[in-house]
């Protein structure tokens, strides 16, 4: 949603919250009144999304009524303005207003006239500011509330949640009109509370285009994270003179109005809540309210703390030993130091120096420090030093940069900006960066242009990133400088796969590899990135070959250093080619880092995929885990481009597959938006196939089809690399949807495929079956059926072979109920094991299709799917012998599984097994 409305306002977001009074507006419409509140902090955009809705509402009569602080004692003045937009003859009691009417008086005749308007066309009804109306307007919209039933009327209200600036007035629950409107609420036959949160990245994004800028997804978010989203202060921030600050690397500013305001509560106040203010808003985090004392100077800080916390300027989290204190948002604490003089803030930072840790200790010198200082920057390099053989890049990075800024030696002041643009690329802080990018353009550094070209390949500007590796190989190779060429040819490689170039990028990383790398580490990536090329170009299964020909990668457990970051490859590899548990083993030895602050760009790039993998090797638990451990450090941290649109999209996967619907389309609509506003050529695989998965689950084939079109834009290679995926898909959308040429044609690419990747089996024979079942030929979809259930081995999916149960107990369930028993109960039970509620609400109703009840979803949940699997069969009468053979697995590891299975259920023998499994009817 990205609008501008008729006030004026641009408007953007707000996709849930407009869905959620479009669904209450239709649910009054069809006869069911009830009420509607929505809240959020002062300047969250309430009014404008509800004047952008009710615009957006044609057929209904709206009525809007703004209450205001200064007519809070205006009797009837809310209900004043709601008639005012009506197109009817006012009742007597009505017409008097404003008057000396009793509630008494003025309640019916609303309630009439009401009565009458929502008979013409369906009634929304809106008080804006709920804390400031009138509390006789609440009273007489109380008496309409209690009675209503069958009328076609919603009312609205807006309440203020909090305050989202300094505080002005009362706490806004301590209206008495608030209080009313929530017996108001009780009184309704139903109520609803929308809640506005800030605004997104993305949102901000779209604004500022609104707005006449251009900004990109790390510098909306800077400005998220300043402004807590709060649509009023980003919007005074993208109009204000403080525009041109987004780009840089200062602190940024607060907007005028907001900072006047804080000015004014400031001077108000007693000179220690002035001073206290001002001591608090030098600290970056909380601070003991004792310590902020001391540093203000102010002797009794508790009687100074009240008025700032009445003013809504800090937050305070008392404690038995300790009392923190803080800011109350970073825009609190920008205005807050807006109005300290400069010598009183280096007073303030010296003051907080012997009382702060190490680190924030070189924060608070460098802040008071008032000219060029060599000494320092050499004591703030020697402390980077020391961050970083802890693995703290981010400090290091962040002591360096403060460095750059003190050093009177411009050759030192490049070197350490250099040298901190390095650390900050390393640990994906693109947006210090890229903040820090322009001054380390104007540098003499031997190194930028291949720095620079890092940055510009992290934000996908493929263009830029080329020609500068192209530059910095050329001008090392004039120098003479060997291993500088082979660095930028590495990097010039990296760029080429990730627009899935495999040709170029094979010829740039072998004249690397020919040169010699300098280090092991940059030798090894150059390696792991040839072999992702090789993917594409012949495939996973040949790309494992030639890896293993090229260097030998010892077991995940025991990769070490540098080779390390060859897991990655091989990892996706083996599980493209079906090797599920090694794969996984790889990839998830990969992500496991070593420093708190440092995140490999391997190691992101790998999190997604794992999370992929291990959905389709049955380990949902821990793919849900890794998704929410993924797109919150995507979110957080800002890393490359090229990673968010695959951490979204394997979120919406696996939640589509589980039935969470919501969770589902949000996280598919974040990556369609990202990838609107960042052209990768590996994103529309991530959206097609989270799309597609969209579809399947919602058993819609055609929009399966359509979500699979964009793939014939896509690079060969990269298609070749993903067959595995797409593929099945695609054969499995033609035959649902009928088209059987083509859908008969993929089905052939699919078997030969799966030959190699035996966890496609299954999928391959439920794709077989379904074609032979859509021809009427029964009983050769079921041999293709049972056929696929033959194989079994360690690097099966769960989910595709209890589709094939669930297809082949379907099929025998409409001439033998009894034989389609075990196969239902076996999907049944793997489907809830898994979490795919859909798929097991289907098998469940399939069951008490055949006269059995679906068993205990509290039992089932305390077995493994192989355990599952195990006590199903024994429970309908089979030997160990024929579950071995039928799982294929020994009799001895049958033995194994029944043993716990008997533990967590609860029983002792296999008698008493026909009480928690599904039994044939007799």
């Amino acid at each position: 949603m990205n609008e501008t409305d008729r006030y004026g306002t641009a408007f953007v977001g707000r996709r849930n919250e407009l869905a959620a009074f479009n669904e209450c507006a239709r649910h009054s419409a069809d006869g069911h009144p009830g009420v509607l509140t929505v809240e959020g902090e002062p300047g969250a955009g309430k009014t404008s999304l509800l004047r952008h809705a009710t615009v957006a509402a044609p057929g209904r009569a709206v009525w809007w009524a703004t209450a205001d602080q200064a007519e809070r004692d205006l009797a009837f003045g809310v209900v004043r303005q709601l008639i005012g937009r009506a197109d009817a003859v006012l009742p007597v009691p009505l017409k008097e207003i404003p008057g000396e009417q009793p509630v008494s008086a003025v309640g019916p005749a609303l309630a009439q006239l009401m009565e009458n308007c929502q008979q013409r066309a369906p009634l929304v009804a809106v008080v804006d500011n709920l804390q400031w109306a009138d509390t006789p307007s609440i009273e007489a919209l109380a008496f309409v509330a209690r009675r209503l039933w069958r009328q076609r009327i919603l009312l609205v209200g807006t309440v203020r949640s909090g305050p989202a600036g300094p505080r002005t007035e009362p706490p806004y629950d301590r209206f008495d009109s608030i209080r009313l409107w929530d017996r108001l609420v009780t009184a309704t036959p139903w109520q609803r509370t929308v809640s506005l949160e800030g605004f997104t990245a993305n949102d901000i994004v779209q604004l500022a285009a609104k707005h006449g800028h251009v900004l990109d997804y790390d510098t909306a978010e800077r400005l998220r994270l300043h402004t807590g989203g709060v649509a009023a202060h980003v919007r005074a921030m993208l109009l204000g003179p403080s525009t041109t600050a987004l780009d840089q690397e200062e602190q940024l500013p607060a907007p005028q109005l907001f900072a006047l305001t804080v000015r004014q509560i400031l001077e108000r106040s007693s000179p220690d809540a002035m001073s206290l203010a001002q001591a608090v808003a030098v600290f970056q985090h909380r601070v003991p309210l004792a310590v902020a004392g001391h540093v203000a100077g102010v002797d009794e800080p508790t009687a100074a703390l009240g008025q700032l916390l009445d003013a809504g300027l800090v937050h305070w989290w008392p404690g038995p030993e300790l009392s923190l204190v803080a800011m109350a948002s970073p825009l609190h604490q920008a205005a807050v130091r807006e109005c300290t003089t400069a010598p009183r803030r280096r007073a303030l930072h010296l003051a907080a120096v012997p009382l702060s840790d190490t680190y924030s200790a070189w924060g608070h010198r460098v802040a008071a420090a008032s000219r060029v200082d060599g000494s320092l920057a050499a004591e703030l390099e020697a402390a980077a030093e020391e961050n970083l053989a802890v693995g703290r890049l981010g400090n290091a990075a962040q002591l360096l940069t403060w460095a750059a800024g003190l050093s009177p030696d411009q050759e030192l002041r490049t070197r350490y900006l250099t040298t901190a643009f390095e650390y900050r690329l390393q640990t994906g802080d693109l947006g210090h960066a890229y903040r820090m990018a322009e001054r380390v353009r104007h540098g003499a550094s031997e190194r930028k242009l291949a720095l620079l070209g890092q940055l510009a390949l992290a934000r996908a500007e493929f263009d830029q990133a080329e020609g500068l590796f192209r530059e910095a190989a050329t001008a090392a190779q004039q120098a003479g400088d060997s291993d500088s060429q082979a660095l930028a040819l590495v990097l010039l490689g990296a760029t080429h796969l990730t627009e899935f170039r495999a040709g170029p990028a094979a010829e740039s990383l072998t004249k690397a590899l020919e040169l010699g790398l300098p280090t092991t580490h940059l030798l090894h990536i150059a390696q792991t990135l040839l072999t992702l090329v090789e993917g594409g170009l012949y495939g996973p299964h040949q790309a494992l070959q030639l890896l293993e020909r090229r260097v030998k990668v010892p077991v995940a457990s025991r990769t070490r250093g540098a080779k390390r970051s060859l897991l990655l490859a091989r990892g996706v590899c083996r599980c493209l080619a079906g090797q599920l548990r090694s794969g996984i083993d790889d990839l998830s030895s990969l992500v496991q880092t070593e420093g708190d602050e440092t995140f490999s760009n391997e190691g992101i790039a790998a999190e997604p995929l794992l999370a992929l993998f291990q959905y389709v090797a049955g380990d949902w638990a821990s793919a849900a885990a890794r998704c929410e451990h993924v797109v919150a450090l995507v979110e957080k941290h800002h890393h490359r481009a090229t990673d968010y649109v695959p951490a979204h999209a394997a979120t919406a996967i696996l939640a589509a597959s589980r039935g969470h619907w919501h969770e589902a389309h949000e996280h598919h609509r974040a990556a369609v938006q990202r990838a609107q506003q960042v052209s990768i050529p590996a994103d529309p695989l991530y959206l097609a196939l989270s799309a597609a998965s969209l579809a399947e689950q919602a058993r819609t084939p055609d929009a399966q089809l359509n979500a699979l079109k964009p793939l014939e834009d896509c690079p060969e290679d990269l298609l070749r690399l993903w067959r595995s995926w797409w593929l099945p898909l695609r054969a499995e959308a033609l035959i649902s949807a009928g088209q059987f040429g083509e859908g008969r044609a993929a089905l052939a690419e699919l078997t030969d495929l799966a030959q190699q990747t035996p966890y496609l089996l299954p999928w391959a024979a439920r794709c077989a079956g379904a074609l032979a079942e859509a021809h009427g030929k029964r009983e050769q979809a079921l041999q293709h059926y049972r056929e696929g259930l033959v194989v079994s081995g360690s690097d099966e999916s769960p989910l595709q072979r209890a589709r094939l149960s669930h297809c082949l107990g379907r099929l025998l369930a409409q001439s033998d109920p009894g034989g389609a028993i075990g196969h239902l109960g076996a999907a049944h039970r793997t489907y809830l094991l898994l979490g795919a509620e859909p798929l097991a609400e289907d098998a469940a109703r399939d069951l008490e299709g055949c006269g059995v009840p679906a068993p205990s979803r509290v039992v089932l949940l305390q077995l493994t799917i192989r355990e599952a699997d195990t006590v199903g069969l024994a429970g309908r009468g089979r030997t160990n012998l024929e579950i071995a053979g039928e799982l294929g697995i020994s009799t001895k590891t049958v033995e194994y599984h029944l043993r716990h299975a008997y533990v967590k259920l609860g029983i002792t023998s296999r008698r008493e097994l026909p009480s928690v499994v599904p039994q044939e009817p007799r």
